[in-house]
């Protein structure tokens, strides 16, 4: 239901759009997506099923948060806290709603990535549907992210380097 709502304010947002446009006679600038669906096939999120720190460490990297291993511990230890807690539900009831709290913070994490992706690529959208979007379909997203290709931006291959201004450091 949610996802419906946000559906309709998006649909309803364009049509304004759409229409301050024609009564200004100004074309309407087409948006650009994710090219990934939602739901697709891709490796990276079936591994996210299980493993969904990998997917947005890496993530995290490409648009220059952090190095790839301190996001995946960063979101490995909310996961791994998440699965503790949900194990130790077993024992007592409490744990099981600290644990799905957990998974709304890990989903949170993820959607501020999310939203730092469309804004890095350029992509429409907003907060809101990025977190719907983390919450109820979180290794899709993952993927979704990680297919795109943030080298390369209207034509120019750049690297992680140039992105942030690191210069080039051999470790």
């Amino acid at each position: 239901l949610c996802w419906m709502c946000q559906g309709l304010v998006i649909v309803c947002h364009e049509e304004a759009k759409r229409e301050e446009a024609e009564r200004e006679n100004v074309p309407l600038i087409g948006r650009r997506h994710f090219k990934m669906f939602l739901l697709n096939f891709e490796k990276v999120t079936f591994i996210s099923c299980v493993f969904p720190f990998y997917g947005l460490g890496v993530v995290a990297e490409k648009i220059g948060w952090c190095k790839k291993i301190i996001g995946m511990v960063g979101y490995g230890l909310a996961w791994l806290v998440m699965v503790i807690f949900l194990c130790l539900g077993a024992a007592d009831e409490a744990f099981v709603y600290m644990g799905a709290s957990m998974y709304f913070i890990l989903a949170l994490a993820a959607a501020a990535l999310r939203v730092a992706t469309r804004h890095k690529l350029g992509i429409s959208g907003n907060m809101v549907s990025d977190w719907v979007a983390c919450t109820f379909m979180l290794p899709g997203a993952v993927g979704q992210m990680f297919a795109e290709d943030f080298e390369t931006k209207d034509g120019l291959v750049k690297s992680i380097a140039e992105m942030t201004n690191v210069a080039d450091v051999n470790l």
